[in-house]
């Protein structure tokens, strides 16, 4: 008797356990199939603007995208499911044609946001609020991360690198030769460090940056051997003597990098 009644109760289980794997399967594909204009109701009210958008809500492509007066080009998307199970939202984006060119794999959550094996090229030109000795922004910026995880507590892991050239336009208009820079990416006591480092005819060129939660960021820039006329220069710009290198240092708090 107890066999026929635990065969019942599978029996009385079986329509249940098909109407909820109906019923899911049905909604997933109900979701792949909303048009990706949804992605555009997403984007209303973030400042960033586009053409169009097309593909489906999980992938497609934002065409002629920008921000801040910035052309960021077209935007390739792939969003995972899967991600939204753990009760967060992941998804692989495509920079091309415009201000940005790369991958981008990122993780939003409540945790936090998440980047692993992106690789980003900048246009420093799109830089319009700062300049540089006195100089526009130029040139290309380079950052490769295999790991960041930043929190509303600040930065609590990251491992990857960044190079430039963007001081070779200043040293050109002092006849001066350029310099490229390259160095880790990494987080220190919460803060977001990038740790710089090149070598050129007029010295050897340190720039450790630290960014903290708040965006506020504290520069120290470090010149060592570097010939008396460069060094005239760089006092011009702020520079003071310090155990025989020349130093500047700088604070403030990051904000939008276009007009």
């Amino acid at each position: 008797m107890k066999r026929r009644k635990d065969n019942s109760v599978q029996e009385s289980l079986r329509p249940r356990l098909l109407l909820i794997v109906f019923t899911a399967v049905f909604t997933v594909a109900l979701i792949a199939s909303l048009p990706a204009s949804m992605i555009g109701l997403a984007l209303g009210g973030t400042g960033v603007s586009y053409q169009k958008i097309e593909g489906t809500i999980w992938r497609g492509v934002v065409r002629n995208a920008g921000a801040q007066g910035i052309y960021i080009g077209d935007i390739d998307y792939r969003i995972n499911p899967l991600r939204l199970l753990t009760g967060a939202a992941g998804a692989k984006l495509q920079f091309n044609g415009g201000a940005v060119d790369g991958d981008l794999n990122v993780t939003a959550g409540l945790g936090g946001l998440s980047v692993a094996n992106s690789e980003l090229t900048a246009q420093l030109s799109v830089i319009k609020r700062y300049r540089l000795m006195g100089a526009p922004f130029s040139g290309r910026a380079v950052v490769s991360m295999d790991r960041l995880r930043l929190t509303k507590n600040g930065c609590r892991r990251g491992e990857g690198a960044l190079w430039t050239d963007a001081l070779n336009a200043p040293a050109k208009q002092f006849d001066r030769s350029g310099v490229e820079l390259q160095g880790p990416v990494r987080c220190e006591d919460n803060d977001l460090v990038l740790a710089l480092a090149g070598v050129s005819d007029d010295g050897n060129l340190d720039i450790l940056i630290r960014i903290k939660p708040d965006l506020r960021y504290d520069m120290t820039v470090t010149v060592a051997g570097a010939a008396p006329e460069t060094r005239d220069t760089l006092k011009a710009f702020g520079f003071e003597e310090a155990n025989g290198a020349l130093v500047l240092g700088s604070i403030g708090v990051l904000q939008g990098v276009g007009s």
